[in-house]
């Protein structure tokens, strides 16, 4: 018994003063992303039960958050109708790229899902996202993309 206080007792002291890092969030975020952007800054994004798109989230050290704008727009969308998910954003060149799933517009068949990978466009993480004039929509086993 000892032996076990004697091995325990640094770990539960050093346990005790610990310090902890809580953030709550008042954003009912599923799938978070976050990209850390050319600007030094964090932005989190995430699928949202409140809104028909996505919004964002900004900090500067992951630890104090600020709760953002709608970034993209699903109700202006000029494919998807509805379960926009899983938004993540990549920076290349200086633009940033948005890509979820969604439900399709197009659907003849009358399926009950028509997801595909849908991409959005913006000059800033912050948004506004836009949908590219044209492009081909992926259904979810595409997985290749050339910007």
């Amino acid at each position: 018994m000892k032996k076990l206080l004697i091995f325990f007792l640094p770990a539960i002291l050093l346990g005790c003063d610990s310090p902890a890092y809580r953030n709550p969030l008042d954003v009912a975020f599923g799938d978070p992303f976050i990209l850390h952007a050319a600007d030094g800054k964090f932005y989190m994004y995430g699928t949202s039960g409140d809104i028909r798109g996505f919004r964002v989230c900004v900090s500067d050290d992951l630890v104090t958050w600020q709760k953002g704008d709608v970034v993209y727009d699903g109700n202006a969308s000029a494919w998807g109708t509805d379960c926009f998910w899983a938004p993540e954003v990549y920076e290349r060149d200086g633009r940033y790229y948005l890509f979820f799933s969604a439900n399709w517009r197009h659907n003849p068949n009358g399926d009950l899902e028509t997801f595909r990978i849908g991409v959005a466009v913006a000059d800033s993480p912050s948004g506004p996202f836009s949908d590219p004039v044209s492009y081909t929509h992926l259904r979810a086993h595409e997985t290749e993309l050339h910007l």
